[in-house]
C-alpha cells in the first residue's frame, strides 16, 4: 500500500523558498492536479474468493487559502472478514470529515496532531457503528489509513497501519 505525490519542476516568479521543507513547498504554485488511482485484487485473494480491499478517495476542496487536495488510500487486513467495507467506510468518512473542516473556514495549518487523532477516532466510532448495526465485529472492518492533504502553503501526512507515503521528485529522484 502505498500513497505516492509527485512533485513537477514548478517556475513560480519571486519564489524564496528553496530550503524550505518541501510539506512547505509541496502545493505551492499547483493550479490544477492530475489524480490517477487503481486497485488490483492479488492473487491470493483470488485464490482464496476474497474481494479487492483496496479503496482510493480524493477530493479537491476550496478553502480559504485557496484549492486543497485532500487524497486517501486505504487497505483492508486480509484478516479481516469485512476489511473492504472497512477501507471504504474510512475513506468515506475521511473525505466528509476534511470537507466539513475545510467549508467551515478551517484552515491546512490547524491541521495538525490532535486535528486528524480527531478524524480518526471519529472513523473508528462510525466504523464501530456501523459493526453495531450490521454485525458482526468491529475487527472484522480492520484497514490501514494514509492520508495527504496538500495546500497552497503547506502540507499535512498522517496514517494510520503499515503502508509508505512517497514524495517523488520525478528524474531528482534517480
Amino acid at each position: 500500500m502505498a500513497l505516492g505525490i509527485a512533485v513537477g519542476r514548478l517556475a513560480v516568479a519571486g519564489r524564496t523558498d528553496r530550503g524550505a521543507p518541501i510539506s512547505r513547498r509541496l502545493g505551492r504554485g499547483v493550479m490544477s492536479w492530475r489524480i490517477a488511482s487503481a486497485s488490483a485484487i492479488g492473487t491470493s485473494h483470488v485464490t482464496a474468493g476474497k474481494p479487492c480491499q483496496d479503496n482510493s478517495v480524493h477530493a479537491l476542496i476550496e478553502g480559504r487559502e485557496g484549492p486543497i487536495l485532500a487524497a486517501a488510500v486505504c487497505d483492508g487486513a486480509g484478516s479481516a472478514a469485512h476489511s473492504e467495507v472497512g477501507s471504504w467506510l474510512a475513506g468515506q468518512n475521511l473525505l466528509e470529515l476534511i470537507f466539513v473542516h475545510f467549508t467551515e473556514n478551517g484552515a491546512l495549518d490547524q491541521t495538525d496532531r490532535p486535528k486528524a487523532l480527531g478524524w480518526v477516532t471519529e472513523i473508528a466510532e462510525r466504523i464501530a457503528a456501523h459493526a453495531r448495526a450490521l454485525g458482526p465485529e468491529v475487527r472484522d472492518y480492520a484497514c490501514t489509513l494514509l492520508v495527504a492533504i496538500l495546500g497552497p502553503t503547506s502540507t499535512v501526512f498522517f496514517q494510520v497501519g503499515d503502508g509508505a507515503m512517497v514524495v517523488s521528485h520525478g528524474s531528482e529522484d534517480g
